[in-house]
């Protein structure tokens, strides 16, 4: 089974919590503050897992996982976090994660 796993938040306390539960289940992860560093790493680790959040600045968690599913690995599993409490931003979001799924 493959063992590897991205991570992309810009929150340094989110980073590091799941890098330590990741490590302690024995995952490899490696992870990334933004979407270009995300892109770099994502070449070089080859993960099976993407764990992001929905917020990364200037190109959300929904783009991130879309240049990378085009880009790189269509089987790749994308797990998206978010704090949001916009119910409006939330829902739109929610419409762009389904329809990377047709």
């Amino acid at each position: 089974m493959d063992k590897r796993i991205l991570c992309v938040d810009d929150d340094e306390g989110v980073r590091e919590v799941l890098l330590r539960l990741a490590r302690r289940w024995g995952y490899e992860i490696e992870c990334a503050s933004g979407v270009e560093d995300a892109m770099e790493m994502f070449e070089a680790l080859n993960p099976f897992l993407v764990i992001t959040d929905l917020r990364l600045g200037h190109i959300d968690g929904v783009t991130l996982a879309d240049r990378l599913h085009r880009q790189y690995d269509p089987l790749c599993i994308f797990i998206a976090l978010t704090g949001m409490l916009d119910s409006y931003d939330l829902s739109y979001k929610r419409r762009r994660w389904e329809s990377l799924l047709r």
